[in-house]
């Protein structure tokens, strides 16, 4: 006979200094900026890759498929964001730029990465 699990949750308060809530508002800024890029950046992809089949494009003269590692993505997000610093398009994004997304982009990008593996 299986085992029944029963998943229970845990509500508590928490009490958050300024800086602490700051930091938390930041760090959730930065995850949903990283998750939509990504998830933008690969269905951009597939969605050509899908046009292009169906217009009749050799399969050898496709878009180059996107590797959804977190390791490539976070190479692309670099040389993307080599270019918003450059001309300074997304001023929305420097308050919390250098602070909260070059520390934690490695585990930003696995927390995008994982569910988009498993589809």
């Amino acid at each position: 006979m299986a085992e029944e699990y029963v998943t229970r949750a845990i509500v508590f308060n928490v009490d958050l200094s300024r800086s602490q809530e700051r930091f938390a508002y930041s760090y959730a800024g930065a995850r949903r900026f990283s998750y939509n890029w990504a998830i933008g950046v690969v269905r951009e992809n597939l969605e050509t890759r899908s046009a292009e089949r169906a217009a009749g494009v050799a399969e050898d003269d496709l878009t180059p498929a996107l590797s959804w590692s977190a390791y490539s993505l976070g190479k692309a997000f670099n040389a993307v964001k080599e270019e918003w610093g450059s001309d300074g398009s997304l001023p929305t994004v420097s308050g919390w730029w250098m602070v909260d997304f070059e520390r934690r982009q490695p585990s930003i990008l696995r927390y995008v990465v994982s569910p988009i593996c498993r589809t």
